[in-house]
C-alpha cells in the first residue's frame, strides 16, 4: 500500500510538473523573440522550447495514454498525418535528418496540443487568457514605441515598417505573424464575452480599440478580414439572439469606422483593402518579397509548374516532409531550398511548402485536422459547457480553428514558436472541457463585465 501511494505522489508531481512547463513553453514564447529581437539575446534560445516540449511529452506519457482512450478519433487524425508523412519519405528516399527536421518543424505544435488536451483544465485555460488580456496594454505602449523608433531608421526596415512591429513579439521582421494569432484571440474572446453578455459595452469597445491600434501601426491588413469571420462565425455558430445580430450590425460599423482611420493612417496600405484593383494586384500579381518569390494567391500553382510538370503522383504526395526545409545548421538546410529557397521564399507561406513537400493529399489531411477540431467543438455541447461562462471559450477555439485554416494559406503561423504553441494550447480547450465536465468558469466572467 505504502509503495502505491509512493507511485501516485511520483506520478502526480510529474504532471504538476509538465503542467507548469506547459504554462513555461506558452509566456516563454511571449517574451523570448522581444528579447532576442530588442536586446540581441542569441537566436538559439529558440531552440529552447525543443527541450520543453520534449520533457512534457516525457512526463505525462501515462496521461497521453489514458487521454487516447477517450479522444480517439483526433489521436487518429494526428497520426494519419504523421503516416503520410512517412509514405512520402518512401515514396521520395532522402535524407533522413530532413524528415525528423521537417516533422520537428511542422508536427512539435500537433504533440504539444495533446499535451495541453491532456494536462490543463479550465482554470488553466482561464488564467493564460487573463494574462493575455493584461498584456494587451503593454503591447499598445511597446508598438507605439517601435513604431515611432524604426519608421526613420532608414533602409529596408522602413521600407516594410509594418513587418517589423511586433510588440512583445520582437522588432523582427515576420513578428507580426505572432501578433496576428494574439490579436485574434483577444478579438474573438471579447466578442464572444460581450455577445454571452459577461463584458460590457465599453470594455468591448476598449480591447477592440487597442486591437485595431496595434493593427494600423503594424499594417496588419488580414486582421480586418479576421474580424469579419470572427462577426460572422459567433453569428452563425452559436446561439441566435438578438443581441448577436445587434453585436454584427455594431461589428460591420466598428470595422467601417477602423478601414476610414487607416486609409487616413496610411492610405497606400489601406488600398489594398478598400480598393477593388488594388485587392486584385495585391492577391494574385504582386510578389510577396520582392521579384520572383511567390504570392499568397499563386503559390501553389507556380510550386506545381516548377516542381512537378503535370506529374500527378508526384503533386498527390510532395518532394517529402522536410525536403524543402531550410536551417542554420547546414544538415537540415535542403539541397531545394538552397536552389529555389531564397528566390521563391515558399517558406514564408504554410501552403507552399505544404503542398511541396507532402502534396495535395498532406495540405488537405493538414487543413482537414482544423476542421475536425471545428466540428468537434459541437460534441455534446448541451451537456458540457451549458453555462455562458464556459461557452465563452469554446467559442475562442470553435472560431479559432476556421482562422487557422486562413492563416494557413495567408502565411506562416504553425512553423514559428511564437505562434504555433500559443495558437495549438487554443485549440485544445474542447478537449480540455471535456476532460473536466464537473470544473466550473465563473470568476474572471465577473470581472469582464465589469
Amino acid at each position: 500500500m505504502e509503495l502505491l501511494n509512493y507511485d501516485n505522489q511520483i506520478l502526480y508531481v510529474q504532471r504538476i510538473f509538465a503542467k507548469k512547463l506547459v504554462f513555461f513553453q506558452i509566456y516563454y514564447n511571449l517574451a523570448i523573440k522581444f528579447l532576442i529581437g530588442q536586446f540581441g539575446f542569441p537566436h538559439s534560445l529558440n531552440y529552447v522550447t525543443d527541450f520543453v516540449t520534449f520533457v512534457i511529452v516525457l512526463l505525462s506519457l501515462g496521461e497521453l495514454r489514458a487521454g487516447y482512450r477517450k479522444h480517439r478519433f483526433i489521436y487518429h487524425v494526428i497520426f494519419l498525418l504523421l503516416l503520410f508523412t512517412g509514405i512520402g519519405y518512401f515514396f521520395n528516399l532522402y535524407s533522413p535528418l530532413l524528415y525528423f527536421w521537417g516533422l520537428r518543424n511542422t508536427y512539435r505544435f500537433f504533440i504539444f496540443f495533446l499535451c495541453c488536451a491532456v494536462l490543463l483544465n479550465k482554470k488553466d485555460i482561464q488564467k493564460i487568457i487573463t494574462v493575455l488580456i493584461r498584456l494587451l496594454p503593454l503591447n499598445v505602449l511597446i508598438c507605439t514605441y517601435q513604431y515611432f523608433t524604426l519608421r526613420n531608421s532608414g533602409g529596408y526596415v522602413s521600407l516594410y515598417l509594418g513587418d517589423f512591429i511586433g510588440g512583445m513579439f520582437g522588432p523582427m521582421q515576420g513578428s507580426n505573424v505572432a501578433m496576428n494569432v494574439y490579436l485574434s484571440i483577444i478579438l474573438i474572446m471579447s466578442l464572444a464575452a460581450f455577445t454571452e453578455k459577461k463584458m460590457s459595452f465599453l470594455k468591448f469597445m476598449f480591447y477592440s480599440s487597442m486591437c485595431f491600434y496595434i493593427a494600423i501601426l503594424a499594417e496588419m491588413k488580414i486582421i480586418y478580414f479576421e474580424f469579419f469571420v470572427i462577426i460572422a462565425m459567433i453569428m452563425l455558430a452559436s446561439r441566435i439572439s438578438f443581441k448577436k445580430i445587434a453585436t454584427f450590425l455594431l461589428g460591420i460599423i466598428l470595422l467601417i469606422g477602423v478601414l476610414n482611420i487607416w486609409t487616413l493612417f496610411n492610405p497606400t496600405s489601406s488600398s489594398y483593402l478598400t480598393n477593388w484593383d488594388s485587392i486584385l494586384e495585391y492577391s494574385a500579381k504582386t510578389s510577396y518579397a520582392g521579384t520572383g518569390s511567390l504570392n499568397r494567391f499563386t503559390a501553389i500553382p507556380v510550386i506545381s509548374k516548377i516542381f512537378f510538370q503535370n506529374n500527378l503522383s508526384e503533386e498527390l504526395i510532395g518532394i517529402g516532409l522536410g525536403n524543402a526545409d531550410t536551417s542554420n545548421i547546414k544538415y537540415f538546410n535542403s539541397p531545394t531550398y538552397v536552389v529555389y529557397g531564397d528566390t521563391l521564399k515558399y517558406t514564408f507561406f504554410q501552403q507552399a511548402i505544404l503542398y511541396l513537400e507532402t502534396g495535395i493529399i498532406g495540405l488537405l489531411l493538414y487543413v482537414g485536422f482544423f476542421l475536425v477540431l471545428f466540428f468537434s467543438s459541437f460534441q455534446k455541447s448541451t451537456i458540457q459547457w451549458g453555462n455562458n461562462n464556459e461557452y465563452i471559450y469554446i467559442l475562442i477555439a470553435r472560431v479559432f480553428s476556421i482562422l487557422a485554416i486562413i492563416m494557413v494559406f495567408y502565411n506562416q503561423t504553425f512553423r514559428l514558436e511564437s505562434s504555433g504553441y500559443l495558437a495549438f494550447l487554443i485549440l485544445a480547450i474542447p478537449f480540455i472541457w471535456r476532460n473536466n465536465p464537473e470544473e466550473e468558469v465563473t470568476n474572471e466572467a465577473r470581472r469582464m463585465k465589469a
